[in-house]
């Protein structure tokens, strides 16, 4: 997710632990995440940023974790995370698509 407070554009990572559809009288829909925000972000450069997001159940939240867990779903963007081979209890995260090549038997992108 991204916030912007006067010229500077902040980036906040999480994870989706639940996906709530608000429905108002059938007139209206809105989609909500319960998000596991991550903690101890650093961005090495442009294009790496590593984190730790807990496990729900490691009781070790932080306070924004606690105080804002909701976010609306067109405020959002996908992500994925790979587990740092250095430091497992890390992740880098990466914000463009997932590249298929050479996984699950797929050789070319266009397959």
């Amino acid at each position: 997710m991204e916030a912007m407070t006067g010229n500077v554009i902040e980036r906040y990572y999480g994870r989706v632990e639940e996906i709530w559809e608000l429905n108002y009288s059938g007139l209206h829909s809105a989609t909500m995440f319960r998000v596991r925000w991550a903690k101890n972000v650093h961005r090495e450069n442009r294009h790496f940023t590593t984190m730790c997001i807990p496990d729900s159940d490691s009781g070790t939240v932080n306070a924004i974790a606690k105080n804002e867990p909701w976010v609306h779903a067109k405020h959002v963007t996908q992500c994925f995370f790979i587990t740092d081979p250095i430091n497992p209890s890390r992740v880098v995260v990466r914000r463009s698509k997932r590249s298929i090549a050479g996984m699950d038997g797929v050789a070319n992108e266009e397959d």
